[in-house]
């Protein structure tokens, strides 16, 4: 049986995302960081947690997740999107089974490791 793995099964007031940490870098540190370049904040309800869950890719990168909650999802969306384009953090999202990167790598659920979920 496959591990439920947030950002694969919908849900209507929560989303998942992933961002990469670098070899050698602090995940606490860099999730700190994940919103601090947004110029004007849009979310002003709800909030962003850390799920203790990451992936590992083929390549050897961990993708660590992070769950928006909120009615609206739009406006975390974009302030994540907007603050970690600025910062260079290279982030990802499930489409249906794959896993795509924002410097637009690809990976199929089957070829991750999935750790602490």
């Amino acid at each position: 049986m496959e591990p439920r793995l947030p950002g694969i099964w919908y849900a209507s007031d929560r989303q998942t995302a992933f961002y990469l940490v670098p070899d050698g870098a602090s995940q606490k540190a860099l999730f700190r960081t994940l919103f601090r370049a947004v110029e004007t904040r849009r979310a002003t309800e709800g909030g962003v947690v850390e799920n203790g869950c990451y992936l590992t890719t083929p390549d050897g990168e961990n993708f660590h997740s992070i769950t928006f909650h909120a009615k609206r999802l739009g406006p975390w969306r974009r302030d994540f999107a907007e603050s970690t384009q600025a910062q260079g953090i290279v982030t990802a999202r499930f489409r249906g089974r794959r896993l795509i990167t924002s410097d637009g790598r690809r990976y199929w659920f089957r070829d991750l490791v999935v750790e602490r979920c």
